[in-house]
């Protein structure tokens, strides 16, 4: 067996994950440290693949992910429906207003 290389956010496009990081700690809950005790959801970033989607949790310290928070697959025989669900589902939520 050969070993298998980490998971990436955005493997194929590095900038896309640098944009989607800086969007996130603008408008999202991040925790800036270990110690984050708040209730409220850590910002997640989606990756849409051909297949499904990958959901990201974003560090505060501007670092790569450890690791996947959700994966998400669809069905091999996915109507329109389930992939327009999919897309509302995994879609940012609204800015919060200052």
């Amino acid at each position: 067996m050969t070993p298998q290389l980490p998971l990436r956010p955005f493997a194929r496009d590095p900038r896309r994950w640098e944009a989607e990081q800086a969007r996130a700690l603008h408008t999202g809950h991040v925790c800036r440290d270990a110690a984050c005790t708040s209730t409220r959801e850590p910002a997640l970033v989606y990756e849409r693949t051909g297949w499904g989607w990958l959901a990201w949790t974003v560090p505060g310290d501007g670092t790569l992910p450890a690791r996947l928070r959700q994966i998400g697959v669809l069905t091999p025989g996915a109507t329109r429906t389930q992939r327009l669900a999919v897309r509302r589902l995994t879609r940012r939520p609204p800015s919060a207003s200052p």
